[in-house]
């Protein structure tokens, strides 16, 4: 799936639950396709697993900043549903294996470690064929 970011785009008001504020800003540019490696539904707000620029390193974005460029999805992606009264927030997952299937490896992608970031790097360029 490939998003582009919306210049005007309008927080939910999920984000601004979230700590989201009118003074945050998102370092992406307009126009550019963005890969999407992960989707998350978190405390009730969507979330695309992006990078923002060349260089960088994952995170989970609003989702209500993009616009969806290309709707196809990977065909091995695999989702899992923690359900609504999760204790972590974490509603349901899709994407690659370990992001699905470890709870570990998405805390680990947050707390940006290093085998974790070096798990992500691997299916990026395994799944996506981006280095």
């Amino acid at each position: 799936m490939k998003i582009l970011f919306k210049v005007d785009y309008q927080l939910s008001r999920e984000s601004y639950e979230l700590g989201y504020t009118d003074e945050t800003t998102f370092d992406f540019k307009a126009n550019t396709p963005y890969t999407v490696f992960g989707i998350c539904i978190w405390h009730g707000a969507l979330h695309y697993l992006t990078i923002e620029h060349e260089g960088g390193l994952p995170s989970w974005y609003p989702a209500e900043i993009f616009r969806i460029y290309d709707p196809s999805l990977p065909f091995d992606w695999y989702f899992k549903y923690y359900g609504y009264n999760s204790n972590t927030g974490l509603v349901g997952v899709w994407g690659y294996k370990e992001l699905v299937e470890s709870y570990e490896h998405y805390i680990g992608l947050l707390e940006r470690e290093s085998e974790h970031i070096k798990i992500f790097l691997e299916r990026k360029k395994e799944i996506w064929g981006e280095s």
